[in-house]
């Protein structure tokens, strides 16, 4: 573990144990979990419980035994760490009684959606059918990640949770946000018609130092990416205004939905209050040492610009406020969550 990721986690604990100690002997399925989001959470539930004594049970879910086993390699020494590797596709043939799940398995960027639509579409549906009715007869509590990308456009400058609006089902991203909306559907529905016990996170773009820079193709990690193998950096030139989330906050925020008896059959936005153009990111980034010879070149804004044409990606402000009625408060900024996600890469390479 890093010494940056080892400071989030013991700010964490310290600043939420009074509500985390809900976990004690608890069993926790995480779908996904080599990903950016869930590698972190599964970090953080491992320091948590060990720290407190909390015997928390962590199963962690993936296709890749040797790619789970290389991004978990700081963990798997710990007791109570269970790799399991099944497809999501397929009903859950296990006989685990989790009391948790929280289902962050999912196709994600623009890479995935414009070649794979199919396998973008069909682990969002029924990778959740399958976890639904795996919850429905275990009695299993279930958090599912969503995405800010079903509000659609959205004639808004902030959204909150019942603010919806158009999306083409013929554009790109379709599969992706036509496939969420349906999930959060059928999450809905298990609740409604059988009691299952679920609760929706809706996430926008999330960073953090549990980035994998070799395969993840999103634009933050190129970025930083450039910047340690000493590169410059190329935009377009866009004002638009992005608003990331640091990796830490979101996953103290989906613990407190999935610990929240008033959060069951809610869907909840996630994201921080502050945002920051793409340019400025950079900049912010670059400044970060002394040392850092990239530079940022600006391009000049083309009509195929890929945010320009998609106009189904939202971009408006998403509102937060439903969250913190719940108590839930942000902790990191975007210069300080920079900053940590860029030491912490480094600390790797």
């Amino acid at each position: 573990m890093s010494l940056i990721i080892y400071e989030d986690m013991q700010y964490l604990s310290e600043k939420y144990i009074s509500i985390f100690s809900e976990l004690e002997n608890k069993k926790i399925l995480l779908t996904g979990s080599s990903g950016m989001i869930m590698s972190y959470m599964a970090e953080f539930l491992v320091h948590l419980s060990h720290k407190y004594s909390l015997n928390i049970k962590l199963y962690l879910h993936g296709r890749n035994l040797v790619r789970m086993k290389q991004r978990h390699k700081d963990i798997l020494d710990y007791d109570n760490v269970v790799l399991l590797s099944f497809d999501l596709l397929n009903p859950l043939d296990i006989d685990i009684n989790f009391d948790y799940i929280i289902h962050g398995a999912s196709p994600a960027g623009t890479k995935s959606f414009l070649e794979n639509p199919v396998g973008t579409i069909l682990p969002n549906v029924y990778g959740i059918k399958n976890i639904l009715d795996f919850a429905k007869t275990h009695n299993s509590k279930v958090c599912f990640f969503s995405s800010n990308a079903i509000y659609g456009n959205v004639d808004k400058k902030t959204i909150s949770e019942n603010d919806y609006g158009i999306v083409d089902p013929l554009s790109d991203r379709a599969c992706y946000i036509e496939s969420k909306k349906l999930a959060e559907q059928l999450c809905i529905a298990y609740y409604k018609q059988y009691g299952v016990k679920t609760t929706i996170a809706r996430i926008p773009f999330t960073y953090g130092p549990t980035y994998d820079l070799q395969t993840d193709t999103r634009a933050l990690p190129r970025f930083i990416r450039n910047i340690i193998e000493d590169k410059d950096i190329e935009i377009f030139e866009d004002s638009t205004l992005l608003q990331y989330t640091y990796v830490a906050d979101v996953i103290s925020a989906v613990l407190y939905i999935i610990l929240n008896e008033n959060a069951i059959g809610q869907a909840y936005n996630i994201a921080t209050s502050a945002t920051m153009d793409m340019q400025q990111i950079i900049k912010t980034l670059i400044s970060i040492d002394k040392c850092i010879k990239s530079k940022l070149i600006l391009k000049e804004d083309k009509d195929n610009y890929y945010f320009k044409k998609d106009k189904n990606i939202n971009l408006s402000m998403i509102d937060n406020k439903k969250l913190k009625m719940l108590g839930w408060k942000e902790h990191y900024n975007f210069e300080s969550g920079l900053r940590r996600t860029f030491l912490g890469i480094q600390e790797k390479y």
